[in-house]
Formats: C-alpha cells, sequence, structure tokens
C-alpha cells in the first residue's frame, strides 16, 4: 500500500533596491527576470533538439490545475473539473488506413493536483452496442477495445509509462526505455473506472505522481511528453493522437504535449508491502513439520529520480502458482519471475532482442546444493531453502 507524504519547502524572498533612470516598472522586470507560463512551455515544446517536429504541430494540451473538489473516479464524467479542463483529439489511424482520420471520435482532458493526475477519456461510438468488452487478468487483456495513456514526464524522448484499460476497466500497464523498448512488468498503484454510454465508453483515470519519476521545475510550464492510443476491435482498427507514418521509428520520441502551467513538486515515494506465510508439511511416516514467517517490501523515493528498494526477510515465494510442466527433455524448465522485488527494473539484465539471459533470479533462494556425506559424518540439518535475512538495491 503506497504512503505518500506532502513535503513543504519554505522560501524566503529577498527584495533588491536598484535605481535606473529608465520608467521600468517593477511588474515589467519581473516579468523579464521570469518567463510566463506559456513562454516556458513553448520555448520546451519548439526547441531546437524536439524530434518529429512536423508530426507534433498542434498537439498540445494543458492540464487543468484544481482548487476545489477532485473528480469523483466513477467513469461518469459530470464533475465540475472535465467541465473546464481543456480537451484534446483529432486522432489518426496507425492501421489499417495509415495517416488517414480516426472512424471514431475520442477527446482526452487532464487535471491535477498536489498528489494525482487525473484523465478524463470519451470513446465516442456510432454503435455502442457492439462495444468489444470484457474481463481478464491485470496486464492480460481479453480480444476487446481498449484505450491508452502515454507520458513522457522527464520529457527526454527516450523514456515513458504507459497506463490501459479496456471498457470493463481491466488494467494493463509498462514502462517505456530506449523509445520503443516496453517492460511489461512494471505494475503501479493507479486506478480507474468505465462507463458504457450511448455515445460510446468512457473512462476516468486517477494516477500518482509517486509512480512516475521526473524532475520537477520550480518554473512554471513544465512539460511532458504525451501521446494516446486506442483500438477498436470490430474495426481492426488501431488510432493515435500523435500520427505515425509507416516506416518511422520510435514512440516515446513520437510523443506529443501535455503542459502543466503550475509548478509540480512530486510527493516522496514510501511504499510498503508486508507479507504474513503458513506451511505445513505430512510426510507419509506421519511425520508432520509446520512453520511460519512475516516480511516485507519497502520501497522508498530518494529525490525525484531514484528508488531504494529493500526486502526484509523474504520467503522468495512465489506470487502466483507455477503451472505444472513435465519435462522430458535434457534442458532446465524455465519459469517466469514474478516477485515484485525482482521485477522492478529487471530490463537492465535483458541484453537487446533478447538473446539470452544475464541475469536468473529464481536462482537465489533455492535449496542449497548436497554434498554427499562421506564415512563418520553425521547428518545434523538438511534445509530446504537458502536463509536470506534481507536485500537492497537502489
Amino acid at each position: 500500500m503506497p504512503i505518500s507524504r506532502r513535503s513543504w519547502t519554505g522560501a524566503l524572498l529577498l527584495g533588491l533596491v536598484s535605481v535606473s533612470f529608465l520608467n521600468t516598472s517593477p511588474a515589467a522586470a519581473q516579468a523579464a527576470a521570469e518567463p510566463a507560463p506559456a513562454q516556458a512551455a513553448d520555448a520546451a515544446i519548439y526547441a531546437p533538439n524536439e524530434p518529429a517536429r512536423s508530426l507534433k504541430e498542434g498537439k498540445v494540451v494543458r492540464a487543468f490545475r484544481l482548487v476545489g473538489t477532485p473528480p469523483s473516479i466513477d467513469g461518469r464524467l459530470n464533475d465540475e473539473a472535465w467541465a473546464a479542463a481543456d480537451s484534446a483529439g483529432t486522432f489518426v489511424q496507425r492501421d489499417p488506413n495509415n495517416g488517414e482520420p480516426a472512424t471514431e471520435s475520442t477527446l482526452l482532458q487532464f487535471a491535477y493536483d498536489d498528489r494525482y493526475l487525473y484523465v478524463a477519456v470519451t470513446c465516442l461510438d456510432s454503435t455502442p452496442a457492439v462495444i468489444a468488452a470484457g474481463l481478464g487478468r491485470r496486464d492480460e487483456f481479453p480480444a476487446t477495445d481498449y484505450i491508452g495513456l502515454a507520458f513522457d514526464p522527464r520529457h527526454d524522448h527516450q523514456t515513458g509509462y504507459l497506463f490501459e484499460t479496456n471498457p470493463s476497466a481491466v488494467q494493463r500497464d509498462y514502462a517505456v526505455s530506449d523509445d520503443d523498448r516496453f517492460d511489461l512488468d512494471y505494475n503501479a498503484v493507479w486506478e480507474v473506472r468505465t462507463q458504457i454510454t450511448q455515445q460510446g465508453w468512457t473512462a476516468e483515470f486517477r494516477i500518482p505522481f509517486s509512480q512516475m519519476r521526473f524532475s520537477a521545475s520550480p518554473q512554471p510550464g513544465q512539460v511532458w511528453g504525451l501521446n494516446s492510443r486506442r483500438q477498436i476491435r470490430r474495426k481492426g482498427e488501431f488510432q493515435t493522437w500523435v500520427p505515425k507514418p509507416r516506416g518511422e521509428r520510435g514512440e516515446v520520441s513520437l510523443f506529443g504535449h501535455l503542459v502543466f502551467d503550475a509548478p509540480l513538486s512530486p510527493p516522496r515515494r514510501v511504499e510498503i508491502l508486508p507479507y504474513a506465510l503458513s506451511r505445513a508439511e505430512r510426510g507419509a511416516d506421519g511425520v508432520g513439520d509446520v512453520g511460519a514467517a512475516v516480511g516485507a517490501d519497502v520501497r522508498v523515493g530518494l529525490g525525484s529520480a531514484a528508488t531504494l528498494s529493500a526486502t526484509v526477510n523474504p520467503d522468495f515465494g512465489q506470487v502466483e502458482q507455477d503451472p505444472a510442466v513435465l519435462n522430458l527433455s535434457v534442458f532446465e524448465t524455465f519459469f517466469p519471475e514474478k516477485r515484485p522485488f525482482f521485477l522492478e527494473d529487471s530490463r537492465t539484465f535483458v541484453p537487446p532482442y533478447g538473446i539470452f539471459q544475464l541475469f536468473h533470479s529464481r536462482r537465489i533462494g533455492r535449496a542449497p546444493g548436497r554434498f554427499p556425506l562421506t564415512a563418520g559424518d553425521q547428518l545434523v540439518e538438511r534445509p530446504d531453502e537458502t536463509t536470506i535475512l534481507g536485500a537492497a538495491k537502489r
């Protein structure tokens, strides 16, 4: 369960008095020293190093700063914030007719406060009765429609986060690196609710700022990269907010822009995931054994872009049960990693194209190797697993 605390920074402003023969007002001097939010945002959006600028013309939307009651996350877009927030649309097909306007309209709206980013999505549909919906496990969509929101909080055109949902509010999220490498092991804590209406379907997101890494700017007009993608299953149509011509390389480098006129301050990130384990064994000879253990996974944010992850007394048990496998080959059975401590940033150990694996985390905590007893040796204890007091990484 994430626990975030708001940090406050106090600033003492010292006034300086200057004498000038020019007729310059204090307001004009302040405006010259500190650019307006729109000017700061334009400087970031139209920077000389901005890639694929021709594809991003007009792909700018501003987030609405909340000053009252935040939206209720219920999938119904009748909150006061959505009546005041700016909207973005004009999606373009990527498939099947690349570059042509989308056959169904999509609208995006953004709002934020000190802790959360709120997003309202309206997916219009001319025949809502045949919208493809369905339930599934997290990160495993069934054959349905879906909408996705992609952010580049650092605005580095290389890294980002993607949050997706379908009309039944099934969640899927990714971390993106190297412009177009998607890591499905990223699992953030966020909320979404959806509604199927007479005009199509809607989705309402609440994403904590603590779940994304970004560098806070003290100046107003902070800019994030932004894109959105939508699939209409029955039409085989895949559409995005920013177009991508066939043969164009990259994903994050093609994002448009989301502008926050007020400065952002990332909240302090503290997450604690405790566990309790009990076990009982009974052999064929009637001899039994019982045991219990407790521990926790802890994640603490260090600054705005680093995280310290630790685990205390890990049992290294599976979050999900491994499937039964009958292996009649000469090769060992490979089970994918599912433990959160090892999943985070696991892409660091994956070489390009996935040719081979550098690090097999499932070997940690396995049963100790057996040594044959020699004459005169006496067996004192034969543990079934390696005892590990804790682990940490940054």
